[in-house]
């Protein structure tokens, strides 16, 4: 990228000398080519390599000539010694001619290799600054619609896609300092009103993407190219930039694949600066070139070709150029000489060998033209093979109108390939030559004698992209004409016409249908949700602020729907489910919506559904109870019959100032408050349900001062072991007493908790205060705590729960944390690494609600558990129900070979009791014994000093009352009676 650019003689001129252009080349554009070598300059075989190789042939021959001439008359040898003398001359002519030929060749490859990758690399490079200049637009359209709400690094998690050359989006204020950053989400003030990035945009009252110089950037340290569009404020104005860096070091690494032997690889501003070269060379980025004469030619078209010597290493390369369209970008390719000409010198090598080895084996026996024979052959059908093996149809067409090459795709695009003679008198009807007398005339004639229907404009057929059509002097067309033709049968097919310099003419036909669908799909899939087909939330908002700036006499209704039991669905059948389940609702949504309706998915299990209000149903209110009723009635999805539900939340217009994002704002609290009441809810906005909201906050609020004062108790149930029905443990539960609203049960307080984020310090406040009891019980008794989804994703976890141990003096192995299977639901990586750090700290894991719910026994597999609790629901349904106690005795076993201890909950009644202890459980807890009680009523009885199964001192049996129902009255009795 660094080399200094030079003209064909070497002295840093550049000539005027006409060169035959690319297929990309536009009319009249002036490219430079190497002067023509003059002869004897030493480019081609050596003549004294060639006279005594010659020598030593000739030499060889001779002396088995003059053994024949012994044996035979010198008449007969005669006629056949001319013939080899003949072809000799004729084979070494050949073997001149051919490496004269290659060389010129390897010459031609070297440019129209260059070129080629020239284009690639500007198609790449248009990707790259187009991602990035995506990226910008996202970053400012949601800096737009958020307002000061909008976080940089929420945005940055949101994306699913990493870019490597991007080291960091950042946003800039409107006086210059730094706002943010995704390479520091707390980066340090920085002023930037002095870079050219941020003065650029400042200064402009147009709004274009603009790329700078490399720098090195103040908040990452690094030589960055940076691209900034500017931050429109509210009222229009001028309101900061938004900035993407691209890494020069890493952006020339992508330019790097020809690797450091074999060329180069350069970007360049349109001023002459360095932006990247591969293979990276010191002092090569930010250089300027533009005071290079041959900058000044490379300004003047948009593509070409010329021959440069390296400043560094004195390297001649061949090098092409090309403008990125749309960008203020350079793209330069270049091939070292040696690589351009290596195989013409492998090649010299190689037939000088074959000329010596075909030359001797002529003398010796005069059959070497054979095998050169079979070798033509085997090589036209290695050509031929290529040719009808390609997915691309290509004509060729010389100027007397002949066809002399084509191949089968090319039949069958334009339907010929089951033609009778079609290569001999269908060509010449189907491509007249009407192009010859105007070289512009070719896509009407086109147009006129194919099937079907000519794309684009005028008819049909335009220059290429990036080139300027027309002809240059002496009527010879130097632009590939480009059009597309859509079959009969739908297909797209792209037509390029390249004129050759003998007059002829190169058709390509490429079926191009799948690329016009793809580009349909994208612009498609920026507006609407992948899943269901429907709007997403970007389409949304643009029509729902139209429709509001509109105005009209009937107000905007928008109606908030979210799926009831949808979460239940996708986390027992599967995420595929519940994606049918998705495309389903938007079905039934699409039929019961109504005319002028418009239907979107906001995300997850969210839809809305944007119409104006009519005079039969003002409100929405029966619409949206219609929507209900659909969505209620059971869906077959493969085997499964599913049956959900849906709470709908409606928002007026007028109601929300005539405001898009009031309106959603009234319609998520409309939604919140009929989940609230029930599923299957329909609620309308109005002012009282802010008062709710309100009235949550205050909960909230009281919540989080009564978690700081340490006004959360924590009741203890036990857990009994059913041989001996003693106290082996006791589980910790949080209870809350408002000093207002009394007791509020768990239920409510533990979900705002995690809501809000104070589940963490409820968490640890309970965790604290159960360690500490337990550390007063006998050294078998454990305390088992519960711990949230949320606490688990906390990295902090298991260094908060051994400082409570330590300072509690309670022994690791006492305490049970029990887990539910949810915890996997999401982030099971981290989860996974938080509970293998706590079974390192030596507490026990418990999983509890076994079977409710997930993929049970597969957890099993993955969570290292110790126990595991049976749920309730099974429990309790076992006298009844043979099915439950199936699954439980299922449970117990699969625990038992595990090697899992086991508990069973929500033991109420005796037969309860009778019937798990018939099943092996060891651990029981239910308010057959007794209900959750405060620290102070645990006492010393509960641990008496007796033998397994021996009635408590100063019992005896009752009359006709068995031990075990004894054991167990008296059990009950203590746990029922307070302590003191």
């Amino acid at each position: 990228m660094t080399d200094s650019l030079q003209g064909p003689d070497g002295s840093g001129r550049m000539t005027d000398v006409p060169a035959t252009r690319a297929g990309s080349a536009s009319a009249g554009t002036v490219l430079w080519r190497r002067a023509p070598e003059p002869p004897g300059s030493g480019t081609g075989v050596d003549p004294k390599t060639r006279t005594g190789a010659g020598t030593r042939g000739t030499r060889s021959a001779a002396g088995r000539l003059r053994e024949a001439v012994l044996a035979r008359e010198t008449l007969l040898i005669l006629p056949e010694f001319l013939v080899i003398l003949v072809t000799i001359a004729a084979l070494w002519a050949g073997i001149l001619t051919t490496l004269g030929q290659q060389r010129v060749a390897a010459r031609r490859q070297a440019y129209q290799s260059t070129a080629s990758l020239a284009r690639a690399y500007d198609e790449s490079t248009k990707r790259i600054i187009g991602e990035a200049d995506q990226t910008l637009l996202s970053v400012r359209a949601f800096y737009t619609a958020l307002g000061p709400r909008f976080s940089l690094p929420a945005w940055a998690r949101s994306q699913t896609s990493h870019n490597r050359l991007v080291p960091q989006v950042a946003l800039i204020g409107p006086t210059g300092w730094l706002l943010g950053s995704t390479y520091n989400s707390h980066p340090k003030p920085v002023d930037l009103s002095d870079r050219p990035h941020f003065l650029a945009q400042k200064n402009s009252t147009l709004d274009n993407l603009y790329i700078s110089v490399p720098v090195r950037g103040r908040v990452t340290g690094k030589e960055t190219i940076q691209l900034t569009r500017k931050l429109i404020g509210p009222h229009g104005g001028f309101d900061g930039v938004a900035v993407v860096s691209i890494d020069c070091r890493r952006l020339s690494s992508f330019y790097s694949v020809l690797g450091s032997q074999s060329g180069f690889v350069g970007l360049l501003r349109s001023d002459g600066t360095v932006l990247a070269r591969g293979p990276l060379l010191a002092g090569a980025i930010g250089r300027r070139i533009d005071a290079s004469p041959a900058y000044h030619a490379i300004m003047a078209a948009r593509s070409g070709h010329f021959v440069i010597n390296s400043t560094f290493d004195g390297r001649r390369r061949y090098v092409s150029f090309r403008h990125v369209a749309g960008y203020p970008l350079i793209v330069l390719v270049g091939f070292d000489r040696s690589a351009v000409f290596q195989g013409y010198r492998v090649a010299r090598v190689r037939w000088t060998e074959a000329g010596g080895i075909v030359t001797f084996m002529l003398l010796a026996i005069g059959l070497l033209w054979i095998r050169q024979r079979r070798r033509s052959i085997s090589s036209r059908r290695a050509l031929v093979a290529t040719l009808q093996a390609m997915n691309q149809g290509i004509v060729m067409i010389d100027p007397t109108g002949r066809v002399p090459v084509v191949n089968r795709r090319a039949l069958e695009l334009l339907g010929m390939a089951q033609e009778p003679g079609a290569r001999r008198t269908g060509w010449r009807r189907l491509l007249a030559p009407a192009w010859r007398t105007d070289p512009l005339a070719g896509p009407a004639e086109l147009s006129a004698r194919l099937p079907g229907r000519i794309l684009g404009v005028p008819v049909g057929m335009v220059p290429q992209e990036g080139i300027t059509g027309g002809v240059a002097a002496g009527g010879a067309a130097h632009t590939p004409l480009i059009g597309e033709w859509q079959r009969d049968s739908g297909e797209i097919v792209e037509i390029a016409r390249f004129p050759t310099q003998a007059g002829g003419m190169v058709e390509t036909y490429t079926d191009v249908t799948a690329d016009r669908a793809a580009t349909r799909q994208i612009r498609h899939l920026a507006n609407h949700d992948g899943l269901t087909g429907l709007p997403n939330r970007l389409l949304l908002q643009q029509t729902l602020t139209s429709m509001i700036v509109a105005g009209a006499a009937r107000p905007v209704l928008l109606l908030l729907v979210d799926l009831d039991r949808f979460k239940e669905v996708n986390d027992t059948l599967g995420h595929p489910t519940g994606d049918r389940v998705l495309v389903e609702v938007a079905s039934r949504l699409r039929r019961h919506a109504g005319s002028g309706t418009m239907v979107a998915r906001m995300g997850g299990d969210e839809f809305v559904l944007v119409l104006r209000a009519g005079a039969e149903d003002p409100h929405g209110e029966a619409r949206a109870r219609a929507i209900v009723r659909a969505l209620t009635e059971p869906m077959q999805i493969g085997f499964h019959e599913i049956r959900l539900g849906a709470s709908v939340g409606i928002a007026e217009e007028p109601a929300s100032g005539g405001d898009a994002d009031a309106l959603m704002r009234n319609a998520d609290i409309a939604l919140y408050r009929a989940k609230a009441d029930g599923r299957g809810a329909v609620r309308r906005f109005d002012a009282s349900m802010v008062t709710e909201i309100e009235a949550r906050t205050a909960l909230e609020s009281d919540l989080r001062a009564a978690i700081e004062a340490g006004e959360i108790e924590v009741a203890f149930e036990a857990q009994i072991d059913t041989e001996t029905l003693i106290p082996a443990g006791f589980e910790a539960l949080a209870r809350w007493r408002h000093p207002a609203r009394g007791v509020i049960p768990p239920v409510v307080f533990i979900p705002l908790a995690e809501e809000c984020g104070l589940i963490h310090a409820l968490g640890a406040s309970v965790l604290r205060q159960a360690c500490a009891a337990a550390a007063g019980w006998p050294a078998a008794c454990r305390v088992a705590v519960n711990i949230s989804p949320a606490q688990l994703l906390d990295a902090g976890l298991p260094a908060l729960v051994a400082e409570i141990l330590a300072a509690s003096g309670l022994a690791p192995d006492r305490l049970e944390l029990e887990i539910t299977e949810g915890v996997l639901i999401a982030e099971e990586q981290r989860v996974l690494a938080t509970l293998h750090a706590l079974k390192q700290i030596g507490v026990r894991l418990v999983l509890d609600d076994f079977g409710t719910g997930y993929s049970s026994l597969s957890y099993l597999l993955k969570l290292p558990v110790d126990r595991v609790k049976i749920d309730k629901s099974f429990v309790q349904r076992q006298p009844f129900d043979p099915a439950a106690r199936a699954i439980v005795e299922a449970i117990i076993e699969l625990a038992l070979h595990l090697g899992m201890a086991l508990t069973a909950e929500g033991v109420e009644t005796e037969q309860h009791l009778a019937i798990l202890r018939q099943q092996g459980c060891a651990l029981v807890q239910g308010w057959l014994f007794a209900r959750p009680m405060r620290l102070a009523d645990i006492g010393p009885r509960f641990w008496p000093t007796r033998a397994s199964g021996s009635a408590p001192a100063g019992t005896s049996h009752s009359a006709g009352e068995p031990p075990e129902q004894e054991r167990l009255r008296t059990a009950r009795m203590d746990m029922a009676q307070p302590t003191g």
